[in-house]
């Protein structure tokens, strides 16, 4: 077997979210994440910006997607949020 690091901080992640997950069923977990997905596209779409992936059951929670609209300078946005 050839040299390799051990990934203790994949391990420590997966111990932490597995013990969220005793006091939170996955029913409610994934209630409560489809919750702020929602949320989130929400108040994104409150502010012009539109989903990628334009059918809700299409897209995944944990990516979320949007195109910007045409008077947003993508270069410039890009470089406030770097300096951010």
């Amino acid at each position: 077997m050839g040299h390799y690091t051990f990934p203790l901080q994949q391990l420590y992640a997966l111990r932490e979210a597995l013990s969220l997950l005793v006091g939170e069923t996955l029913p409610q977990k994934w209630a409560r994440v489809s919750e702020a997905a929602d949320l989130l596209v929400a108040r994104l779409r409150a502010l012009g910006l539109k989903p990628f992936v334009a059918k809700r059951e299409k897209r995944l929670l944990s990516i979320m997607t949007f195109t910007l609209p045409q008077n947003i300078d993508v270069l410039a946005l890009n470089d406030f949020a770097l300096k951010r």
